[in-house]
């Protein structure tokens, strides 16, 4: 793999980034300045319009590796 790297900082919402060195198609969005992905990270793009959709994004479940349902119900003894 080529290593790609910039000096663009992850200070800001809206930031298309990947993982250094990874070879899959993965990317992530910025929701917010995080500079810890500074270090494992790389800027790559930015959006432009559609920042609503950003919005909606956030209010997306996040995934934990654990149910969204209370626990010891059948969904959360699957995570178990």
């Amino acid at each position: 793999p080529q290593l790609e790297t910039n000096d663009i900082p992850h200070g800001r919402r809206g930031l298309v980034t990947r993982e250094l060195l990874h070879l899959g198609p993965e990317f992530g969005l910025t929701l917010g300045p995080d500079i810890r992905l500074n270090a494992t990270h790389v800027v790559f793009g930015r959006v432009i319009d559609g920042f609503d959709v950003l919005d909606q994004l956030e209010q997306l479940p996040v995934r934990t590796n654990r149910s969204l349902e209370p626990e010891g119900s059948l969904a959360d003894n699957v995570f178990r």
